[in-house]
């Protein structure tokens, strides 16, 4: 997987493709149960992937409660960044 920096002047180097977490998790009544996370997980890593998407509101809190316990021992190999909030721009969005 290629290599990029994240933005300009950030030094951050990551993958070229995020994994999104969204779904790691089964609160919502759907989404990947936490064996299935971390085969995801373990793939995306084992591809060179370093790049991934967390916010404390995915599953209900799930996604971050499985990550914990997948990025033991991989705190290296992963970046994690801030998930942002939108918000809506008066014109744009109602």
């Amino acid at each position: 997987m290629r290599i990029q920096l994240l933005g300009r002047g950030s030094g951050l180097r990551v993958s070229e493709i995020c994994l999104g977490t969204a779904l790691f998790g089964t609160s919502w009544d759907y989404g990947a149960t936490p064996e299935e996370a971390g085969r995801i997980f373990d793939a995306f890593i084992d591809a060179g992937g370093n790049f991934v998407d967390s916010a404390d509101n995915y599953q209900i809190g799930e996604s971050e409660n499985i990550l914990s316990g997948l990025v033991a021992g991989r705190r290296e190999v992963s970046f994690w960044p801030p998930s942002l909030r939108w918000a809506p721009i008066r014109g744009l969005m109602s």
